[in-house]
């Protein structure tokens, strides 16, 4: 009787055993059937965003346009901005920026900042006929830029394609003239 009551209770702790070791923990992971168990399919954490996939940057500009800077309804800033020269006119601005402050010569534009003395950047804000807040910078060209005594800079530049930095199309092409006094 003695090993019965030691087999059937050695039986009962096996039995035992095996119950808790095959019951399944709750796994709150999303996986396959989770909106059916769990409802909404939407994001299980909402306070914890998260991303899939890639997203895919679109142009908000669809076509060329022209810029003439100069002449009626432009201003200029003043000389003593440095390596800079700004036009504005309206909600447009145009910028040049040089490595240093510009002498007498002509400059090679490029997109990126100026990193010597023969090149310079072309930026337009807000360029007319583009959808607004888009920015503009030179592709390629040259700019001639002449020097007074007094202290007077003027930059003269004929079809400078500007672009934006993500995209080669479209395109504003920029001419005219910038000074400052």
């Amino acid at each position: 009787m003695k090993t019965s009551k030691l087999i059937y209770g050695l039986l009962l702790a096996l039995s035992t055993l095996v119950m808790v070791m095959c019951n399944k923990s709750k796994d709150d992971s999303i996986a396959p059937g989770y909106r059916d168990e769990v409802g909404g399919g939407g994001n299980p954490n909402p306070n914890s965003v998260t991303t899939t996939g890639t997203s895919t940057i679109t142009n908000p500009a669809t076509s060329n346009s022209t810029l003439n800077v100069g002449g009626a309804g432009w201003s200029f800033a003043s000389c003593g901005s440095g390596n800079t020269l700004m036009a504005f006119n309206g909600a447009t601005t145009v910028q040049i920026n040089f490595f240093a402050p510009p002498s007498t010569g002509s400059y090679n534009l490029q997109s990126g900042t100026p990193t010597s003395n023969s090149v310079a950047q072309m930026i337009v804000y807000n360029a007319p006929g583009q959808p607004s807040g888009v920015v503009w910078y030179s592709a390629s060209g040259m700019i001639s830029v002449t020097t007074s005594s007094a202290g007077n800079v003027t930059a003269t530049f004929n079809n400078i394609p500007c672009t934006q930095m993500q995209f080669p199309f479209p395109v504003v092409t920029v001419s005219g003239a910038m000074t400052c006094i």
